[in-house]
């Protein structure tokens, strides 16, 4: 392997890293466990600690599964998009206050351990980036 080969791949890997870390520096999660009875409307409560400004919002849960190592993506908002990633939540889910979610009518199966994630921008000097 030649020189210039060998630094620009670990030039690459250490840009890699430093992206990572970045994404991660800029992610909060925040996760609860639900039980809660069928029929019922129920709020998925997502604290906000970005001062109002965030780019990302991402719900996933293991209510659906045996493992508690494999997750549903169930909602995404982006840019001002909501994207419902599941017909099974097609009209049972509702935005409410920003990065919090509310399931209409409850079922059973809804119950475990809800996430989300919540991807920002940090602003610096007055400008975003």
């Amino acid at each position: 392997m030649n020189g210039f080969y060998r630094h620009t791949t670990l030039s690459l890997c250490l840009l890699c890293l430093k992206l990572f870390q970045l994404v991660l520096a800029n992610t909060q999660a925040d996760r609860a466990t639900l039980y809660f009875a069928s029929g019922k409307a129920f709020d998925l409560p997502c604290r906000n600690e970005t001062g109002g400004r965030f780019a990302t919002v991402f719900w996933y849960t293991d209510a659906y599964t045996n493992d508690n190592r494999i997750r549903t993506d169930v909602y995404t908002y982006e840019e001002g998009k909501e994207t419902i990633h599941s017909e099974y939540f097609e009209n049972r889910l509702q935005r409410i206050k920003g990065t919090s979610l509310r399931i209409k009518d409850s079922k059973l199966t809804d119950s475990g351990k809800w996430t989300c994630d919540i991807v920002y921008e940090e602003t610096t000097g007055g400008k975003t980036g």
